[in-house]
């Protein structure tokens, strides 16, 4: 099948890129900030604008422990249905026991620099659902009901607690298509 990630024009495609590195930190610390900026963003989004570079970012406090973070086990380009009802969880999986805390946020294209998304939406409503998408933060689960034919982003913050300790937090976007 032709795809939009080989010359295609009519069903989207997704090209799945993965990167992995081990590194080892030279000393402890409260407040240390892994960060990616990368152009490109998904050209195919349609309710928010901005530029099109792509900025995640994770925090680590391994000042008194070690600290992995929280990993995802689904993919963040998800299909969904119009006029269906959906339910999303990232699979969030903490191989340290960690208690985690989850969060709707707005995506970012530079260090503290939020994408603008356009009148209507906003980073827990970027797309158009009846009733309203809701977010339990406490479980990471997502609810929409799409009404309408969109490519929406939402963007996530995971902070991870240990002992009511802040150990860290991670970032991820995930594309939402809502299609007939």
């Amino acid at each position: 099948t032709i795809t939009t990630c080989n010359g295609g024009n009519t069903i989207a495609g997704v090209q799945k890129w993965e990167y992995e590195v081990d590194f080892t930190l030279p000393v402890r610390c409260a407040d240390w900030i892994f960060s990616i900026d990368d152009c490109c963003f998904n050209s195919a989004i349609t309710t928010a604008t901005g530029p099109v570079n792509l900025y995640l970012e994770a925090r680590l406090n391994n000042l008194l422990n070690d600290n992995s973070s929280p990993r995802f086990t689904n993919d963040p380009v998800v299909f969904v249905c119009q006029n269906n009802d959906f339910h999303y969880n990232n699979g969030m999986l903490d191989e340290d026991g960690d208690s985690l805390v989850y969060s709707l946020t707005t995506p970012l294209y530079a260090a503290n620099q939020n994408i603008s998304y356009l009148p209507g939406y906003n980073a827990t409503q970027p797309l158009t659902s009846s009733p309203g998408i809701t977010f339990n933060d406490f479980s990471g689960d997502l609810f929409i009901h799409p009404v309408a034919t969109e490519v929406g982003i939402l963007s996530y913050l995971i902070i991870d607690y240990r002992n009511g300790e802040l150990m860290g937090s991670v970032m991820r976007n995930t594309s939402i298509y809502t299609i007939p």
